[in-house]
């Protein structure tokens, strides 16, 4: 595991070593709280009067960087026959596939319904390896993620 000495002996585990666990280990609620806090981290002048924030592809941008910097293989706006899959990561033997909603646009649990009910998941399910349904779902208001819906299918 990867660590940064600051001062005199003090240590920190990286939150990238921390996403890369989560992962691996299929860890949903530990990747919630990562992806929590990752957002919470971004200062309020960033959001300022720019109407990005209310957008979900400035979130999954900056998810997509976050997951891309680990090195495993991520895949943006996948498609497949019927629609395309706003994100996709494979590593560490686990794929996982995530349907990004603005609240304010798409009522709750609108991300991994539309996740099923189009099949974004089925083109992976021969490679032998578990696969995560995710729904996220952001709020223009809180800045954040408001709701994390997973399946395994």
């Amino acid at each position: 595991m990867l660590h940064s000495v600051l001062g005199a002996g003090w240590q920190r585990e990286h939150q990238a070593d921390r996403l890369c666990e989560a992962l691996e280990a299929g860890d949903l609620a530990a990747l919630e709280d990562l992806l929590r806090a990752l957002l919470a981290g971004i200062p309020h002048q960033w959001h300022g009067k720019n109407p990005k924030g209310t957008y979900e592809g400035w979130y999954a941008s900056v998810l997509y960087a976050h997951f891309a910097a680990l090195g495993v293989e991520v895949r943006a706006e996948e498609s497949g026959s019927r629609g395309r899959a706003d994100l996709v990561v494979r590593g560490y033997g686990r794929v996982w596939v995530f349907e990004f909603k603005m609240r304010e646009r798409a009522g709750p649990g609108a991300a991994l319904d539309q996740l099923m009910a189009r099949g974004y998941a089925d083109r992976y399910r021969g490679l032998g390896e578990p696969v995560h349904l995710v729904g996220v779902e952001f709020s223009a208001e809180t800045r954040n993620l408001i709701r994390f819906e997973s399946q395994i299918g």
